[in-house]
C-alpha cells in the first residue's frame, strides 16, 4: 500500500514541478538539507539474481541521481557538517548508504566525478565477522517475506532460527557479501565518505532495554575508534525506527545527528534544535520506479509526498516510521 501511495504522490509532485516550479531561491537564514538513502548499487546483470535486492538501484541510476542536483547547483555535504549548519550553503543534499555492502565501492567513481561527498552509515558486525547482513540471511532461509517479524528479535535468536532453516544462511556470496576491512580503508582513504552508525547488529533500538541500545552503540564505537581514532556523533536508525528512548541514549553516548526513513526534506536554521537533528528525514530511491517523480517530491516545496510523512511523522511519533 506504501508503495502505491508513494507512487501516486510522486507523479502529483512530478506534474507539480513540471507546470508550477518551487519558487528556487533559498529563505534567508536556512538551509535546506535533501538526504537520500541508498544500499546497495547494482550492475544491470546483477538484478536479476535472485538475492535481496533492497531498492533495485544500478550504478547508473545512483549517478543520474548525484547528477541531478549536481547540475542544480546542490552542496554536497557529509552527516556531520550538519553540527555546524551555519557553514553550510542555502541548498544541500546528503547522499548516503546503509549497512555497508560491498558494492558501495561502486560510488566512488560517481562521487570523484561530480566533487560529492557520501556518507556510511555503517553495521559493523558483519564486516567484522565476513558474514552476511542479517536481511540477507533471512532472504537465504526463505523469510523473505517475513522480515517485520524478524526486526525485533535479539541477534542470536534471530541467528539461531534462520540457521535452523538455512545452515548456509549467513555464508558471504560474491554478490552479498559485506565490505572488507581493505576496502573500507580504500573508501575512507578517497576523502569523500564519512562512517556514521547504524548499530553493531543492525538491531532495530526500539524496543530495547537501555543496557542492550547502550552495548550495541558501545561495540560499534569500539570498531570505529579503532578504524578511525574518533566516534562518530551521527546515527541512521536501523530500519528508520527510533523512539524518546532511543534519542536519549544516542545523546548519552554523543550522538548528535539522527536520520530517520520519513520522506521530507529539512529546512535548519545556522544553529539547529538538538531535537530536529534527531529526527532528519530521508529519501529511500528506488530503482523500480521512475527517477524523475522521486526526484521531483524530494525538490518540491510544495510535496504531496512529503506532507503525508510529516503528518504522519508527527501523528506516529514515538514509533515506527
Amino acid at each position: 500500500m506504501r508503495g502505491v501511495v508513494n507512487q501516486i504522490t510522486e507523479r502529483l509532485d512530478s506534474l507539480q514541478e513540471t507546470y508550477w516550479p518551487s519558487d528556487r531561491r533559498p529563505h534567508p537564514g536556512k538551509t535546506q538539507v535533501i538526504s537520500l538513502l541508498f544500499h546497495r548499487l547494482f550492475e544491470p546483470e546483477e538484478l536479476k539474481a535472485d538475492i535481496y535486492r533492497h531498492e533495485h538501484v544500478s550504478v547508473d541510476q545512483f549517478e543520474a541521481v548525484v547528477r541531478f542536483f549536481a547540475e542544480r547547483g546542490y552542496e554536497f555535504i557529509t552527516a556531520s557538517a550538519l553540527l555546524e549548519a551555519k557553514t553550510l550553503g542555502n541548498r544541500c543534499v546528503m547522499l548516503t548508504f546503509d549497512d555497508g555492502y560491498h558494492d558501495n565501492l561502486r560510488a566512488l567513481p560517481v562521487l570523484e566525478r561530480y566533487n560529492a561527498k557520501a556518507t556510511l552509515f555503517l553495521a559493523p558486525a558483519p564486516i567484522a565477522e565476513q558474514s552476511v547482513f542479517w536481511p540477507d540471511a533471512a532472504y537465504a532461509a526463505g523469510h523473505g517475506n517475513a522480515m517485520k517479524a524478524l526486526i525485533d528479535l535479539d541477534p542470536a535468536t534471530l541467528s539461531a532460527q534462520l540457521l535452523t532453516a538455512n545452515p548456509n544462511a549467513f555464508k558471504p556470496t560474491p554478490l552479498t557479501r559485506p565490505l572488507s576491512r581493505d576496502e573500507l580503508d580504500t573508501l575512507l582513504k578517497s576523502g569523500r565518505i564519512e562512517l556514521g552508525h547504524h548499530s553493531y547488529h543492525h538491531l532495530s533500538l526500539t524496543q530495547r532495554s537501555d543496557a542492550v541500545i547502550d552495548e550495541e552503540i558501545d561495540r560499534s564505537n569500539a570498531f570505529f575508534k579503532d578504524m578511525l581514532g574518533h566516534e562518530p556523533r551521527c546515527m541512521a536508525y536501523p530500519n528508520g525506527n527510533y523512539s524518546e528512548q532511543v534519542i536519549r541514549r544516542c545523546h548519552a553516548k554523543g550522538i548528535d545527528v539522527g536520520l530517520t526513513c520519513h520522506a521530507h526534506a529539512d529546512s535548519l536554521p545556522a544553529i539547529p534544535p538538538p531535537k530536529q537533528l534527531m529526527r532528519l528525514g530521508r529519501f529511500m530511491i528506488v530503482g523500480k520506479r521512475p527517477l524523475q517523480p522521486q526526484l521531483a517530491s524530494a525538490v518540491s516545496q510544495r510535496s504531496v509526498k512529503q506532507a503525508i510523512y510529516k503528518t504522519r511523522q508527527a501523528l506516529r511519533w514515538p514509533g515506527r516510521p
